[in-house]
């Protein structure tokens, strides 16, 4: 259970390096062409993960693995270009597509993911199947955004670009104070949640019994609640309230959830906790990202959503190496731990919203 923990932390470690590079670099040479680059170094980077599984090489795991995760490190550039397509008033509700979209994905890709590496379905399936069919989704994703993506943003050409001058302008995003306080909440509450994301399977299979095809199920349920989350957004609560509005009550549900999830012996408890905690996470995260993006100026749209997925990564890269080592004290502390995080973000975010209100809302 540690070596799980330490490859997905080692794809974390590739994100957290190259996330906020990756944004930045998209605000000079434009969305499309970055984006692009990246989605074809992933296709190579996962087969040959795939490469790894089905050789039994740890060396080229965990080097295909970091690679992988630096090349993922490109959300930041789809978040960019929604931002700017989009006004600050729309922005929220524009936002809260990338957590439909990502919903969506999490609906369908465990099960599959699941069912490829269950020989029980076809002999030849094995757990590097899933990999090759991933490598394969990021070279059809690279086709078509090369097909049909349109570039949306137009740089600055008497801004000064290079590698040094972005490593600068990311360090420099991050220590606004109006966008670090809520990055450090986002980070406290991603890192919560990824402690119960993560490691909650775990619990299933050493209090349950629950086979792999069955998690991927159950994986399933709980991103049908995180879509519903983020179209909640989308239809009814953009319209009704600002970003900022929307964190609080999201994190302390969740992260309540989360607790009661991991504290009953009763796999039912699951079913009852996942809507909740999808929910409100899925609505925090949404509700987060328009508000730095708002806290941002439109030419830094790229560097302030890169900074956003590399402490992103940092959470990912925590979550799996601390869990790994408390879980074998008992299952049931990861979960507990992410729930105790998310809470305690939770009521950060409140009392820094309401103390320090001028900065959060940019008045």
């Amino acid at each position: 259970m540690i070596w799980v923990g330490v490859l997905l932390a080692i794809f974390a470690l590739g994100q957290f390096i190259m996330a906020p590079v990756i944004g930045a670099f998209s605000d000079h040479y434009g969305r499309k062409k970055v984006l692009t680059g990246t989605l074809w170094s992933s296709f190579i980077f996962n087969a040959f993960s795939a490469v790894g599984i089905w050789t039994h090489s740890i060396t080229i795991l965990f080097i295909s693995r970091l690679l992988a995760g630096a090349a993922s490190g490109n959300l930041p550039i789809a978040q960019a270009s929604i931002a700017d397509m989009s006004t600050e008033a729309s922005k929220g509700k524009k936002m809260s597509l990338v957590g439909v979209i990502g919903g969506i994905s999490w609906i369908i890709g465990p099960p599959i993911g699941g069912k490829l590496a269950d020989p029980n379905i076809i002999s030849w399936f094995d757990y590097a199947t899933p990999m090759w069919m991933t490598a394969l989704s990021f070279m059809a994703n690279a086709l078509l955004l090369q097909w049909k993506f349109r570039e949306t943003y137009v740089k600055d050409s008497k801004e000064k670009h290079g590698l040094k001058e972005e490593l600068k302008n990311i360090n420099r995003a991050f220590h606004i104070r109006k966008l670090r306080i809520p990055l450090l909440i986002q980070l406290t509450f991603i890192t919560g949640w990824f402690f119960f994301l993560l490691f909650y399977p775990t619990l299933l299979v050493e209090r349950f019994q629950y086979t792999s095809s069955e998690i991927g199920n159950l994986s399933a349920y709980l991103s049908i609640w995180f879509l519903l989350g983020s179209l909640a957004v989308t239809y009814w609560l953009s319209h009704k309230f600002k970003p900022q509005e929307l964190m609080f009550l999201p994190m302390v549900i969740s992260g309540i959830f989360v607790i009661v999830a991991s504290t009953f012996h009763h796999w039912y408890y699951f079913l009852i906790s996942f809507p909740f905690a999808a929910m409100g996470s899925s609505i925090n995260w949404v509700s987060c990202m328009a508000l730095i993006s708002n806290l941002a100026s439109q030419r830094d749209q790229g560097k302030i959503f890169g900074v956003q997925q590399s402490l992103q990564s940092v959470a990912l890269f925590i979550a799996p190496l601390v869990s790994g080592f408390i879980s074998a004290g008992h299952e049931v502390l990861p979960l507990l731990v992410g729930g105790i995080l998310m809470l305690y973000a939770s009521f950060w975010y409140y009392f820094s919203f309401w103390k320090r209100r001028a900065i959060l809302m940019n008045e």
